[in-house]
């Protein structure tokens, strides 16, 4: 269970997390998330990648972070965030390209 913000730091850091994603002009350890994405309306189908980052809320707090911020992640782009949402520590930052 993880029930501080050192055990979700360390929790980043194993699964691969950077400490070099900039917000706010802010270097902040996220991790980031391109996971494939498939949408279909009617007979057309769309796929791509959703992009999204997982770091702590209390970064997200700390920093300020808000819906529009810039966001660069190392060796992968710029975005900007999307939508926010804290799950129990954890931010969730769904990103969109510029």
């Amino acid at each position: 269970m993880l029930e501080t913000d050192a055990d979700r730091r360390n929790m980043l850091l194993a699964l691969g997390g950077s400490p070099d994603v900039v917000i706010r002009e802010q270097s902040i350890l996220a991790l980031y998330d391109p996971a494939p994405l498939r949408v279909s309306f009617d007979d057309v189908q769309m796929s791509g990648n959703s992009h999204s980052l997982q770091c702590l809320w209390s970064d997200v707090q700390r920093y300020g972070v808000s819906i529009e911020d810039a966001v660069t992640v190392p060796n992968v782009g710029d975005f900007y965030v999307a939508d926010i949402g804290n799950e129990n520590g954890m931010a969730l930052i769904t990103l969109r390209k510029p």
